[in-house]
């Protein structure tokens, strides 16, 4: 292979990556809202006691796989504030004397 050819094919990489991040960065905002909506009402239907009680009656499986992602959505909230904390202090509080 000529190096002529090599850097094309490393500029049309760097260009195929630029425009899946592009993608990416456009429908974040959408995929974190959509997240937070369902994860919310997944919430309220498993905090609510009639609920809970029937389907730990006749789909305890799919009760437990509910808590179970619920907790994993937790982890990953907790994990994105402290996250966002750890930056917000890094670049945005005035330096102390």
């Amino acid at each position: 292979m000529n190096p002529l050819s090599i850097r094309k094919r490393k500029r049309l990489r760097k260009l195929k990556i630029a425009k899946i991040l592009q993608n990416v960065q456009e429908t974040l905002g959408v995929d974190l809202l959509t997240l937070t909506v369902c994860s919310s009402y997944l919430r309220s239907l498993a905090n609510n006691l009639n609920v809970r009680r029937y389907l730990a009656k006749y789909h305890f499986r799919e009760l437990n796989e509910i808590d179970r992602l619920l907790a994993q959505i937790d982890r990953i909230y907790r994990a994105y504030e402290a996250r966002k904390r750890k930056y917000a202090t890094r670049f945005f509080l005035p330096e102390r004397d």
